[in-house]
């Protein structure tokens, strides 16, 4: 039969011959990608503490029988993994979301884009995409590459779960160039025949008649996705799954830096590689020096008999020379490795911050000398300054929740988005997605004491608000606790006008606040057009509304001048009135 690609099979094809195209092509994707596993292997050893050599042996020697750069299979001086878990830490620490720009749309398209975030910002918590991306993100900052896949939450695909998954199982089209993805993408992976069975019920009896009925048995399973066209799972005998893809592919693909070519960029344990090899050499050496050189050694003359009692060779070394019998024993501790060696030492320690672009202070959780009693402004300045290398990184980091959205939207069916919004309408607005980091007190008393200063100095917060920020330990829930009633007043007078009826005012929601919100929409629906039915209805609350605060305000003049020389009576002046300008109208 004529050849074809697994993605696109002829209807005359057989399942044997696309079973045997679709492994061929996997085997082929993953073998591609082999010399990158073996220095992921590498680079993940020393971020576990343990130097990759290739045996199983403490010391290893090359070709002309020196000895190799690895001396001891663990690392005590780790400076890869420091400076991996700084910079994860820096940019991971974020939590960002992502909400929909709605300044040019219209009031209904406001109000279901609100609902759509936070419909995302709950598929976000029950994924929990946070912590997952902060792992993969880590496995991008050891070996250049971390993946996150969308995974169904169960068979009716209504929740959806975010994991992150092994560089080691994962395979992709890597001939394509740049920033973009690729085209296909899938995994490798190693299931017993009872799970597989398990997972593919109605394939069980083919599993069985191929793979054997020992049920602790493993299968090698492949898993390819080609976007937007083909998805398929299979072992070397039975096709588990194949059917049409008309999505994108499930993954993310986290990197450290952009690659110039293929989806493998450059880590860090990458770069600092070399420099890791010979500390750990130096080191190596040195502990070697130390334990064969800087010994105690006591230097006595033949023939004497000391009294082993008090001078043993437990602790120190003793060496019998030729000198007089009756000499004192001479005690001598030999000098272990010259000092520019550990100035070597010293040096290769920094110069691996230096290359990734992290302070020392920074990977030791200390802040620099007097800094000790600075502001809170003061800190978030040199914090800010520090973290200007990681800019490009953290703002990729924040990109991949857009994109993380967006999946979540192209893999939801029609039908479970909220009340209100349809796929269609969201998928209209898909590219109106941006981001935006959670905001986050600081932990210190003194950065605290200083954004609650700032906040209270611009008037934002009260002096009992501020006092009550000190407490808390997210600015955005104090921000959204606070805003509580004009949020709700807003919802019931966009219901309101929604369904064509006349707002009703609620007194537990302030009588000023309540006809201040309606002013403003009202504003709203004469810029947007909207049907002379609702600006009617609008109005009529409107006025109401302002005879309401008349009323109370007339109440309250009268009382001041009843209550004698010592109240001062207010005076009613009349302020503009958005309910006049309306019925000029």
């Amino acid at each position: 039969m004529q050849d074809f690609m697994w993605w696109d099979p002829p209807k005359t094809a057989t399942d044997g011959e696309k079973r045997k195209v679709f492994m061929e092509r996997c085997k082929d994707l993953f073998d591609n990608l082999e010399n990158f596993r073996l220095d992921a292997f590498r680079y993940f050893l020393i971020v576990d503490y343990k130097e990759y050599s290739g045996k199983d042996k403490t010391l290893v020697k090359d070709e002309n029988n020196h000895e190799n750069f690895i001396l001891n299979p663990y690392l005590t001086l780790n400076v890869t993994s420091s400076c991996i878990e700084t910079a994860n830490n820096k940019i991971a620490k974020i939590k960002p979301k992502v909400t929909f720009l709605t300044e040019d749309a219209s009031r209904e398209t406001r109000e279901w884009a609100g609902k759509m975030d936070h419909w995302v910002l709950k598929k976000f918590k029950k994924g929990k995409v946070w912590k997952e991306a902060s792992k993969a993100h880590k496995s991008a900052c050891i070996c250049g590459l971390g993946v996150l896949k969308l995974y169904p939450e169960n068979d009716k695909k209504k929740y959806f779960r975010f994991k992150k998954i092994s560089v080691f199982n994962f395979f992709c089209d890597n001939a394509f160039r740049g920033a973009g993805y690729p085209d296909e993408a899938g995994e490798k992976k190693s299931f017993n025949i009872h799970k597989l069975k398990t997972m593919f019920p109605s394939k069980a009896k083919e599993i069985e008649q191929n793979h054997g009925d020992n049920l602790k048995e493993n299968v090698t399973v492949y898993e390819c996705f080609y976007s937007k066209r083909y998805h398929m799972i299979a072992t070397e005998s039975v096709i588990l799954l194949e059917e049409k893809w008309e999505k994108p592919l499930p993954y993310h693909l986290f990197k450290w830096e952009e690659a110039e070519q293929g989806s493998v960029s450059v880590g860090i344990a990458k770069k600092l590689y070399e420099i890791q090899l010979a500390i750990t050499y130096i080191l190596g050496k040195t502990f070697r020096s130390v334990k064969n050189f800087a010994v105690p050694r006591i230097f006595l003359p033949k023939g004497s008999q000391p009294n082993h009692k008090t001078i043993s060779n437990l602790v120190a070394e003793i060496v019998e020379i030729n000198a007089p019998n009756g000499q004192m024993p001479q005690f001598s501790t030999p000098k272990a490795i010259d000092g520019q060696v550990l100035d070597i030492l010293n040096m290769l320690w920094m110069r691996a911050f230096e290359v990734i672009g992290i302070s020392q202070l920074s990977a030791g959780g200390q802040i620099p000398r007097g800094l000790e009693k600075a502001s809170g402004a003061a800190l978030r300045s040199y914090q800010q300054v520090e973290s200007e290398r990681f800019q490009l990184a953290r703002e990729d980091y924040e990109e991949a929740f857009v994109r993380l959205a967006k999946l979540l939207i192209k893999f939801t069916p029609d039908g479970k988005f909220p009340k209100g919004v349809s796929k269609k309408d969201m998928m209209d607005v898909s590219d109106d997605i941006t981001i935006w980091a959670s905001s986050i007190l600081p932990d210190k008393p003194a950065g605290k004491l200083a954004m609650v200063g700032d906040l209270f100095n611009t008037g934002l917060v009260t002096g009992n608000q501020a006092l009550s920020l000190m407490k808390s330990p997210d600015v955005s829930k104090f921000i959204s606790s606070e805003t509580a009633r004009m949020n709700a007043i807003d919802l019931l007078l966009a219901r309101s006008i929604k369904n064509n009826e006349k707002p009703q005012y609620h007194p537990e929601l302030g009588l000023e606040l309540f006809l201040d919100r309606a002013r403003k929409l009202f504003a709203e629906l004469i810029v947007d057009e909207g049907n002379n039915v609702s600006i009617n209805l609008l109005k009529n609350c409107i006025k109401e509304l302002q005879d309401k605060v008349s009323e109370q305000t007339g109440i309250q003049n009268t009382l001041n001048q009843l209550s004698g020389p010592g109240g001062a009576p207010q005076s009613n002046s009349q302020s503009t009135n958005i309910g006049q300008i309306a019925g000029q109208n």
